[in-house]
């Protein structure tokens, strides 16, 4: 906000911003909301204030604001009332678009004067005007109590989403406290038993991402391996999605596509969804898989040198995605068939 422009006695008869000696100009620029309230007003002040340099017309230039609320037409209409009490005229100058339809949304167009003149038409304005007649305070008082109706709704709604904003936060606390209990119940559950993961306990207050989450820990924990990731057929594109991982550092993820789409380079995964067989990598260095360079140079950066992806099929054999799981270590390591098997189940009672 640009705030007051007042011309003194030196400049009589000149003309400034537009305007003639006949008025006091006040320029306004920028969003002025409810917040800018205190802003606006100090601007309005020194061009209310009676002195003996009040010129009889007071100019609101709204040319420079793009928006403004309730609460500031407001203040402008509580300017106007100023202005009548000390026998001076008030008008609104250069409202256009959103600014022009706020002011006549509140029903105070006629209050203001606002018409559609360009700044410079202060001088020909009379003060018999039909727009600059004294309106009976009741009128005022009415128009006043539906600008403060308008502020007093906005300001409950925006209560409301508050309120609702932090209800949702304490929700989403509340839900992953609880999946974080009910993982940390699996994780050792798992390591006594690999079937935890079907467990009915389990499976009828754990959400979707429990799910996964339980799913790609029941990978590692089971199958004794560093990272985990698991892979679904995304049913609008069909293709290979990653859902979930565990312990895959950020350039391997990256570079091979996981949190993302399926990726554009050869895996194991990629290998074992085309194949429907499980892909069995003991030394990525020495795999045709992993043969170019730059996966080569990711592989060993992440220091992951074995790779073990499972295809998952439902019963019918279609495909639903593919678990895989990473070691540090080159293999042989222990297959895991069960842990494939219990995935499977564990994805057909998956929650919507």
């Amino acid at each position: 906000m640009e705030g007051s422009q007042r011309r003194g006695p030196e400049q009589s008869g000149r003309r400034q911003n537009g305007y003639d000696d006949s008025a006091d100009v006040v320029v306004l620029s920028g969003d002025l909301f409810a917040a800018d309230c205190d802003s606006v007003r100090a601007a309005l002040a020194p061009a209310l204030a009676p002195d003996d340099r009040s010129r009889s017309e007071v100019v609101i230039d709204v040319r420079a604001v793009r928006v403004l609320d309730a609460a500031v037409i407001g203040l402008l209409l509580q300017a106007w009332q100023s202005c009548q009490e000390a026998g001076r005229q008030l008008r609104v100058a250069g409202a256009q678009g959103i600014v022009r339809r706020a002011i006549l949304a509140t029903g105070a167009q006629r209050l203001l004067a606002l018409a559609d003149r360009d700044a410079g038409d202060v001088a020909a304005r009379g003060h018999d005007h039909p727009n600059h007649r004294r309106w009976p305070r009741a009128r005022l008082t009415g128009v006043l109590a539906l600008v403060a109706t308008d502020e007093r709704h906005r300001l409950d709604d925006q209560q409301a989403r508050t309120v609702a904003r932090i209800h949702q936060q304490a929700v989403d606390r509340e839900i992953g406290a609880a999946r974080l209990a009910l993982l940390v119940g699996l994780r050792s559950r798992l390591r006594r038993d690999p079937g935890a993961l079907l467990d009915e306990q389990f499976l009828a207050v754990a959400d979707r991402p429990a799910v996964l989450d339980g799913i790609v820990l029941a990978g590692a924990l089971r199958s004794g391996a560093d990272a985990c990731d698991l892979r679904l057929i995304d049913s609008g594109t069909t293709a290979l999605r990653v859902v979930r991982q565990r312990g895959l550092l950020a350039e391997f993820r990256r570079y091979f596509g996981v949190g993302g789409p399926g990726p554009a380079v050869a895996s194991a995964s990629t290998l074992a969804a085309a194949t429907g067989d499980p892909v069995l990598v003991d030394d990525v260095t020495r795999s045709s898989i992993y043969h170019a360079p730059r996966a080569q140079r990711v592989l060993r950066a992440v220091g992951l040198r074995s790779v073990y992806a499972y295809p998952l099929h439902d019963d019918a054999g279609q495909l639903l995605g593919v678990l895989s799981c990473h070691y540090r270590a080159a293999g042989p390591h222990a297959a895991a068939d069960h842990l494939v098997e219990h995935t499977v189940r564990a994805l057909a009672q998956l929650p919507g």
